[in-house]
């Protein structure tokens, strides 16, 4: 059973919740509170360095144990990325795709400005706990000279905490903002438009950017302030970026990234008789570390950052990971795993695109109606045609009852294979069920029913590794994303089984299949919520389409 905060009534109750003595506990806070931190700067990309304060290893193993108590008893606003399981820079990104006006806004001194007092009184007051229990945990997340200090593991989450009121009022201001999309990554505030926004939350003046009082007063009241070197305001036109992430068009890594993460790679390959070359070289720029292992050990984070923004099915990270992992293989790493690069197998030529489309359908009077289906996502499931969700064609399929119909039923589905090529698929509505959001669609080319996927028919085990194929968000020229995750939990919903998986199913990726290691169909994707509620309905149900 989890420990909650609101549980801790004394001082042993606070050792007890962290498995340790209550000697210790007072040795570690009294006696040797002058000795706690290691402080040491790293630099940031304008040049000035960021002060961390990283507790020694008695303080980390009790910041850690309280760390996961204090998430286990709070609920965190949904605007809130920064630091919280399952959420992102990629998902915080998402969320402001292709919007007319980005504003960006920085908080000064995000972690060191909130003090030992904010601290206490957040105990008190949100978790209801007596004045000694929240003045001793307010010295356990704390710095002794009265602050929270950043590269404590307690501190994201005491700041995520304190800033949910903050959170509460800018997402109210930015929705009464011809709605107005808002969200934090720690001290990164983002606000996006498709229209424009109102003169409370900015304005621009003979090339100035002025923000609004609301927007101010908001910051103010709740206990920041703006750091005014680093506010920006960019249009559709210019580039637009978000936590680091490119959000004009489709999510991507600045091409500075890259460029530098094939520059280390190229380095190594071309010293591999001689790596204290590339081992100065990075020394130079400012990575540490005194072999080759640890330099690795950070380039191999680098592509798996290319990854999780850009996909996994991405040639850019495929043609960085490959390199990586033959340099572990020519210089006989063994310490370090290569980086996983998924199957290839049919997976991009089976996956297509259903784009959003105005079909005009003509009724035996010869009315006329122009129905429109939203973007989604479809695949080809061998021997039966491609699969996808009902709510994707939801309006053709009503219009079609309602006695409208097309020759045959028939419309167009945009496929994309390998080779990035594409081509217009004729295909009918052959058959469907809107409880169960399925549609199966049977193509013109009868050959295509010889391709696609194979029915996963075992038995579906809990956190068994699964991979989410689709076009979320499609603008063209896109590649399919592929994200790996784990099959979670099996719900009910309205009596229909569903499958709960870790992936985020977002909007355009309706229809996309949820495979097994071996590429075979387990359900298609059907339901997202961003955080916690992301379902697909299992294959099985193709049975009971009519």
């Amino acid at each position: 059973m989890k420990m909650r905060l609101q549980e801790l009534k004394s001082f042993n109750d606070i050792a007890s919740s962290l498995n340790v003595t209550t000697g210790h506990l007072r040795r570690l806070l009294f006696k040797e509170k002058n000795n706690l931190y290691f402080e040491f700067e790293i630099p940031k990309k304008n040049g000035t360095f960021r002060k961390i304060y990283a507790p020694n290893d008695s303080l980390l193993f009790i910041q850690k144990r309280l760390c996961k108590i204090l998430n286990s008893s709070v609920k965190l606003h949904n605007k809130a990325y920064g630091f919280i399981n399952e959420r992102s820079i990629v998902d915080n990104a998402q969320l402001h795709l292709k919007k007319n006006v980005l504003l960006n806004i920085d908080l000064e001194n995000f972690f060191p400005s909130i003090s030992f007092g904010r601290v206490r009184s957040m105990f008190m007051n949100y978790f209801k706990l007596d004045k000694n229990v929240s003045t001793i945990l307010a010295n356990i997340c704390c710095h002794p000279n009265g602050f929270l200090p950043q590269g404590s593991p307690t501190s994201p989450v005491i700041s995520n905490i304190l800033c949910k009121t903050l959170d509460k009022d800018l997402d109210r201001l930015a929705k009464n903002s011809f709605g107005a999309t808002y969200s934090r990554y720690a001290d990164d505030i983002t606000f996006s438009t498709k229209k424009s926004f109102k003169e409370n939350i900015v304005i621009e003046k003979n090339g100035e950017i002025i923000l609004g009082s609301s927007l101010t007063d908001i910051i103010r009241r709740n206990g920041f302030k703006i750091n005014p070197n680093k506010t920006r305001l960019q249009k559709a036109i210019q580039h637009q970026e978000v936590t680091g992430i490119i959000v004009n068009q489709k999510l991507n890594v600045d091409r500075r990234y890259i460029r530098k993460i094939r520059a280390m790679l190229y380095s190594i390959e071309e010293n591999s008789n001689n790596l204290s070359i590339p081992l100065e070289k990075f020394a130079e720029a400012g990575y540490k570390g005194n072999d080759i292992e640890n330099i690795l050990r950070v380039i191999k984070g680098m592509i798996n950052y290319v990854s999780m923004v850009k996909g996994k099915y991405d040639a850019v990270f495929e043609q960085l990971a490959n390199r990586y992992n033959t340099i572990l293989e020519e210089l006989e790493i063994e310490n370090l795993k290569p980086i996983f690069i998924p199957p290839k197998i049919c997976l991009e030529e089976s996956v297509c695109v259903i784009k959003e489309t105005a079909i005009t359908l003509f009724s035996d009077k010869e009315n006329m109606i122009t129905a429109y289906y939203g973007q989604g996502s479809g695949f080809l499931l061998k021997n039966h045609g491609i699969i996808s969700n009902y709510h994707v064609f939801e309006y053709l399929i009503e219009d079609l009852s309602r006695g409208f119909s097309t020759i045959k039923n028939e419309f167009f589905v945009e496929v994309f294979f390998g080779k990035r090529t594409s081509k217009l698929v004729k295909a009918k509505i052959e058959k469907y069920n809107k409880d169960k959001d399925l549609v199966l669609l049977v193509p013109e080319d009868s050959s295509l029913l010889d391709f696609g996927f194979e029915k996963f028919e075992d038995v579906l085990e809990q956190n068994t590794e699964v991979y989410l194929l689709g076009y979320p968000d499609f603008a063209d020229g896109d590649q399919m994303k592929f994200e790996k995750g784990h099959y979670l939990r099996t719900v009910n919903s309205k009596g229909i089984k569903k499958y709960e998986i870790s992936q985020i199913i977002f909007g355009g990726n309706s229809g996309g299949p949820v495979l097994d290691r071996e590429n075979r169909v387990i359900g298609v994707a059907t339901e997202g919520k961003r955080i916690s509620i992301n379902r697909i309905i299992p294959i099985e149900y193709l049975h009971d389409l009519k």
